[in-house]
């Protein structure tokens, strides 16, 4: 399913590029302690480690659907969170989609 296609909702009136500074919520992908010490980054693994064992032990059709499921947690908290990335050209965040974001979930489980 691509991200026009989406059924979980969007970060309405949050903006997806040119992002100077990540809320408390987002999720920063990359390495290093500027991604990994952020607010955003500890709940998603909280969360991803709330669900490991229900990832590892589901068939191969459960498990997409939980990384979905961990991205659509992320999407709809108050602020909604965004699974950003930097861009070194211009030093602003953009939004990865949703497809992406379900891949590093699946990565992280």
């Amino acid at each position: 399913m691509s991200d026009q296609q989406s059924l979980i909702p969007r970060h309405q009136g949050w903006p997806l590029i040119n992002i100077r500074e990540p809320h408390n919520n987002d999720v920063l992908c990359g390495r290093g302690g500027g991604a990994q010490n952020h607010a955003g980054n500890y709940k998603y693994r909280h969360l991803v480690n709330n669900n490991k064992i229900r990832y590892l032990t589901g068939s191969k059709k459960i498990k997409p659907i939980v990384a979905r499921e961990l991205v659509e947690t992320i999407y709809r908290m108050d602020p909604p969170g965004r699974f950003l990335e930097l861009c070194t050209t211009t030093g602003t965040y953009f939004d990865i989609g949703e497809a992406k974001a379900a891949q590093k979930v699946s990565q992280a489980l």
